[in-house]
C-alpha cells in the first residue's frame, strides 16, 4: 500500500529567423521529465521524478538549388535528480535518484544530391556528459557513507562520438524502380554503468562500426 504524489510544470520556448530563402536559424528553451515511482521492491525507497532543462541553437539551411542541406545544432542539457536503475536486493532492479548532470554537444547533419540518381548523406555527433556532483550512498542521517561516482565523471551509454554516412544510387530498369545502398555507422567507446565498481565487472561498451547494405525494386 505505497503511492506517490508530486505536482510541478514544464514549459517551451522556441524562436525561428528565417534569415534568407534558404536559410532559417532557431533558439530553443525546452523542459522535460520523467514521472517519480515506487520500486517493485517494497523495502525500497520511492524515487522522484527527475528534470532535463535544454538549450539549443540551430540551424537549417539548403545550397545548390535545394540539392545541398546542411543542418545542425549546438546544445546544453542540465539533468536534475536524474534516474539511476540498478540490481538491488534479491536480484531486483531498483530506481534511485542520483545527482544532477550536464550534457554538452553539437548535431550535425549534410545531404547531396550529387546527380538525380545518387544521394549522398551524413551525419556527426559530438557529446561531452558529466556528473555535477558525486553520485553517492547515503545513511539514515544523509551522511555520505561511499562514493559510486566522484563530480566529474561522464555518463554511461552516451559516447563523445557517433556519425554515419549512407549513399544510396536509384535507377530504372524497364519499368521497374531499383535502388542500391550502402551505409557505415560508427560509435565511440562509452561506460556500461554509472557506478565506477559496477563498470570494472561488466566492462565498457567498446567502440563500434557497421556496415550495411542493401537492394529493392518496386513496380507500380
Amino acid at each position: 500500500d505505497k503511492g506517490i504524489a508530486e505536482s510541478e510544470h514544464i514549459g517551451r520556448v522556441n524562436l525561428r529567423w528565417k534569415a534568407t530563402e534558404d536559410a532559417m536559424l532557431y533558439a530553443t528553451w525546452s523542459e522535460g521529465y520523467r514521472p517519480g515511482g515506487i520500486n517493485r521492491n517494497p523495502f525500497a525507497g520511492d524515487y522522484i521524478a527527475d528534470f532535463l532543462t535544454n538549450y539549443e541553437l540551430g540551424w537549417k539551411t539548403s545550397w545548390m538549388q535545394n540539392r545541398l542541406q546542411f543542418n545542425g545544432a549546438l546544445f546544453l542539457q542540465q539533468w536534475d535528480d536524474f534516474q539511476i536503475s540498478f540490481q538491488g536486493a534479491n536480484g531486483i532492479t531498483q530506481v534511485a535518484n542520483g545527482p544532477s548532470a550536464e550534457v554538452n554537444g553539437i548535431e550535425t547533419q549534410l545531404q547531396w544530391l550529387a546527380t538525380d540518381e545518387l544521394l549522398l548523406s551524413a551525419t556527426a555527433a559530438f557529446y561531452d556528459s558529466e556528473l555535477k556532483d558525486d553520485y553517492a550512498n547515503f545513511d539514515a542521517s544523509g551522511k555520505v557513507t561511499s562514493i559510486n561516482a566522484p563530480k566529474g565523471t561522464s555518463l554511461p551509454i552516451t559516447p563523445k562520438f557517433k556519425g554515419n554516412v549512407i549513399a544510396r544510387y536509384s535507377f530504372k530498369v524497364g519499368e521497374f524502380d531499383v535502388h542500391l545502398q550502402g551505409s557505415v555507422a560508427h560509435s565511440g567507446k562509452a561506460a556500461a554503468r554509472l557506478s565506477i565498481a559496477d563498470n570494472a565487472i561488466i566492462g565498457d561498451i567498446e567502440a563500434n562500426t557497421l556496415a550495411d547494405l542493401s537492394a529493392g525494386v518496386g513496380r507500380d
